[in-house]
Order: structure tokens, then C-alpha cells, then sequence
């Protein structure tokens, strides 16, 4: 088996929730994961939460966690939450199902469907995943984005 070690930053947890996690990188060992800690730890942000956390235990700081390269994690389909709101004033197309922290946002005036998946994409992980299909949170945006068109 070949393993990935994937490494993110947690900046706050409120009951339960982690907020504004940041997807820092992929590694081909535990030691090169914590090689790239020790340069986020110079950054702006990053040193004011510097523990490390690893397997199931994480807090605020840095989280490695371990997987299996060409392994599937998702075994199943989904249903989106009843008790998740829309504001009134964004009508989305019901065969449209986005992803639950986009919900609110809108495209900028004149940006294309493309442009706002990947500002949004960006804006929460940091980086495209480069996952385009159709199960994809860039196809469900590019959709809702070409819905404004």
C-alpha cells in the first residue's frame, strides 16, 4: 500500500466544528509533512497555533492525517440537510445541489461560471483540487455560477 500524508491547519474549533480549515499540502512521508510545518511555523497566522496533531486526536494548530493513494472514502451517495437555510433572495435551481459553505454566495458581477468555482474553491482550500466531474463541489458551483449568466 502507498500512503499520502495530508496536512491542514485548523484555526478555531466552536462546538465541535472546525473553522476556516486551511489544506496546506500532500506528502509522500510523515517526516516531509512535518518538514513543511516547520516552514508554516515562520508564517503570519500560522505561528500563533503551532501544536501538531496526528490520527484522530486534532485541536487548533496543524493536522496530519494519513491516507491510502487510489483508495475511494466515500462509499455511498448523500442527501442534503432539510434544516439548512438558504437567504430568500438566491433563487437556486432545485436539480442544483452546491456544496452547504457556499451557500450564500453569489458570482461577481460579470465573472464567468469557471471564475467564481474556482474563487470559491480557492478561497476555502487554498487550492483547486483538480477534480472536475460531475460528484465534483467545482461542478456543482460552475453550475449554480452559469445559473446567474
Amino acid at each position: 500500500m502507498t500512503y499520502i500524508y495530508i496536512l491542514q491547519h485548523i484555526e478555531d474549533i466552536i462546538n465541535d466544528e472546525e473553522l476556516n480549515v486551511k489544506l496546506l499540502g500532500f506528502f509522500s512521508s510523515l517526516s516531509k509533512a512535518e518538514q513543511a510545518i516547520e516552514q508554516y511555523k515562520k508564517l503570519p497566522g500560522f505561528k500563533d497555533k503551532q501544536k501538531v496533531f496526528t490520527g484522530d486526536e486534532y485541536d487548533v494548530g496543524f493536522f496530519i492525517d494519513r491516507g491510502v493513494v487510489n483508495q475511494a472514502y466515500w462509499d455511498g451517495g448523500y442527501t442534503t440537510s432539510e434544516n439548512e437555510s438558504v437567504s430568500n433572495t438566491i433563487d437556486i435551481p432545485e436539480e442544483i445541489s452546491i456544496p452547504y459553505w457556499a451557500k450564500g454566495e453569489l458570482p461577481k458581477l460579470n465573472e464567468k461560471a469557471e471564475t467564481f468555482a474556482s474563487r470559491l474553491l480557492i478561497e476555502r482550500y487554498g487550492i483547486l483540487s483538480g477534480q472536475e466531474g460531475p460528484g465534483s463541489e467545482y461542478y456543482q458551483l460552475r453550475l449554480y455560477g452559469a445559473s446567474y449568466e
